[in-house]
């Protein structure tokens, strides 16, 4: 054999080699372009008028502008259920997950309630105060009065259908045997207690919702009081919900209630797959809190997210993933 054409097999095994090794170099959820070391990862969320939906979008703007390498696409979903699915899949890399579905899973509920040690947090906040809201002329004045009524109790597979609803109003009497449940996004839970489809909408959040405040311009609306011993109950037969009071001045003079209510809450946490690099969160979690001013002009509840509620237990219901928990080691809010 000649010389030469050794030389060049040589030369071709080499390079095949050589190739087969970049091929193989990365690793699993960095999902990263090996030419350019872009991070392509995407948010879960909820509907494109959920409150979730735009902090994600929130996060996504102030994230690229700090780490241009780092992209996020904010993805839309029916809510907290499907996003959890989703982040348990693998089909997403962060996603806005609540408190009831995280302690349902960790009380072994549900087809993937395996996969929540695979969820770590970034950072985690007071998200929802849970309203139950009747239009003010409508005869309706407590929890009880709904029985026999149509109650829009959430989108199909949200936290609240899954989980709120069905453990707080059988408390007060109210279950589907004896009332209509219906399931329906916000916005059409708002038009069909507007034109009278259902008799009562729930809603869980502790900003405003437009497609309320739109139908809160043309009827005064009233929120029943879901507290006593009824919401102790649900309370203790439930998962990762809380006693709070949901403020009464959220939208002016067309909610008629006086003082605020008493309802329950939930927490949200800002999750993420364990197996996303560690330097990516770092710069997420760095680049959040560094312009947490910007953050809270996303939306009216942003204000909710702080050092502070991250770092408490009952908000923070995941351990930290090690690249938020590096950050927060860094600023000293913990050792």
């Amino acid at each position: 054999m000649k010389k030469s054409t050794l030389f060049s097999i040589i030369m071709a095994i080499c390079t095949m080699m050589l190739l087969t090794a970049c091929g193989s170099s990365s690793s699993s959820g960095k999902e990263k372009d090996g030419s350019s070391g872009m991070f392509l990862g995407n948010v879960t969320t909820g509907s494109n008028t959920a409150e979730s939906y735009a902090l994600g979008a929130g996060i996504a703007n102030i994230v690229q502008k700090e780490h241009p390498n780092i992209q996020l696409t904010v993805q839309t979903s029916g809510g907290g259920t499907e996003n959890f699915s989703r982040v348990a899949a693998g089909d997403a890399h962060f996603g806005v997950l609540y408190s009831p579905n995280i302690e349902a899973a960790k009380a072994g509920e549900g087809n993937e309630a395996d996969k929540v040690n695979e969820m770590k947090g970034i950072f985690a906040w007071d998200y929802a105060a849970y309203s139950l809201i009747v239009k003010a002329d409508s005869g309706i004045k407590k929890v009880e009065d709904l029985k026999g009524k149509s109650i829009a109790v959430g989108a199909p597979g949200s936290t609240g259908s899954v989980f709120i609803w069905p453990s707080v109003l059988p408390e007060f009497g109210i279950t589907e045997k004896n009332s209509k449940w219906k399931y329906l996004s916000q916005s059409a839970a708002a038009t069909a207690l507007a034109d009278g489809s259902v008799d009562a909408i729930t809603v869980g959040t502790k900003g405003k919702i437009s497609s309320v405040e739109e139908l809160a311009l043309s009827h005064d609306l009233l929120w029943l009081d879901l507290g006593g011993k009824n919401r102790d109950s649900a309370l203790d037969k439930g998962y990762g919900m809380y006693a709070v009071e949901g403020d009464h001045n959220v939208y002016g003079d067309a909610q008629v209630n006086d003082k605020p209510v008493p309802t329950v809450g939930m927490s949200a946490v800002f999750a993420v797959r364990e197996d996303v690099d560690e330097d990516v969160v770092y710069k997420i979690t760095k680049s959040v809190f560094e312009n947490l001013e910007t953050f809270h002009k996303s939306h009216s509840s942003a204000k909710e997210v702080t050092v502070e509620s991250t770092l408490n237990p009952e908000f923070m219901v995941l351990d930290l993933h090690p690249g938020a928990e590096k950050y927060f080691k860094e600023i000293g809010a913990i050792k």
